[in-house]
């Protein structure tokens, strides 16, 4: 016998298409469910990154700051350092009590003044090399040879390297005459 089918094709159809929409329901529900994971993700990850990089501007500024106070500090570390080298080399060669002393050896009992006396060492001033001292004298003798026998004083003192006679003149009044002159004294660097 032939069967006969009493299901009407619209229906058929109709059952189709639901499988189909619900079939397609299932996927659009996946769909749905897997871009909110993924958008979750998504938007951790870039939490998590947007974190970082505030971690690393905050090491970046704090490397700033750090630069800045280490120039800071070199540059202190440079002024203190020339501070020391200038006290340092005020510190060595002569003092000016011994030069003091070696200066009132030299004159013995000579007719000689002083009018100006000047100590000057290293290069303070950058007029001297390294740690060097020099005596500047301006004064006044009665004459030439109280001069000479000073100036030979002087040499003859071991603290004294060599003295340089700048000027001498003589000047001359009413009833005497005096020599003018004035001294570069170099120190020996030894000295002390």
């Amino acid at each position: 016998m032939s069967e006969i089918d009493l299901i009407p094709n619209s229906y058929r159809r109709m059952q189709s298409n639901i499988r189909s929409l619900k079939i397609l329901t299932v996927v659009l529900v996946v769909i749905v469910v897997v871009s909110g994971l993924i958008f979750m993700y998504v938007n951790q990850e870039a939490s998590r990154l947007n974190l970082e990089i505030t971690e690393l501007q905050q090491q970046k500024n704090i490397s700033v700051q750090q630069n800045i106070q280490l120039a800071g500090l070199e540059e202190a570390r440079k002024k203190y350092s020339r501070q020391l080298e200038l006290l340092n080399t005020l510190r060595s060669g002569a003092t000016v009590g011994r030069m003091f002393l070696v200066v009132d050896q030299a004159l013995a009992d000579e007719n000689l003044w002083f009018l100006q006396w000047q100590l000057r060492r290293g290069n303070a001033q950058g007029l001297l090399q390294g740690k060097e001292t020099e005596m500047t004298i301006k004064g006044q003798a009665q004459d030439y040879e109280s001069l000479s026998r000073f100036v030979n004083n002087l040499l003859g003192q071991p603290e004294i390297k060599h003295v340089r006679v700048l000027k001498s003149t003589l000047r001359r009044y009413t009833n005497s005459s005096v020599i003018d002159f004035d001294l570069i004294v170099h120190v020996r660097e030894a000295a002390t």
